[in-house]
């Protein structure tokens, strides 16, 4: 019963997993694509690491 349950719970986590390794992937492309511009035109002054 415990071996089930256990199964069910691993692939229902594989999915989330999956799921937010997908969204992480997006997430960070856009964020970077965001970043990008904003450092090409240098009116990103929010950020302490690029502007100390």
């Amino acid at each position: 019963m415990l071996e089930i349950i256990t199964v069910r719970l691993s692939k229902i986590n594989i999915k989330l997993m999956n799921l937010w390794y997908i969204f992480m992937r997006w997430w960070w492309s856009y964020q970077g694509f965001q970043g990008f511009f904003r450092e090409d035109i240098g009116t990103d002054q929010s950020n302490p690491l690029l502007h100390g």
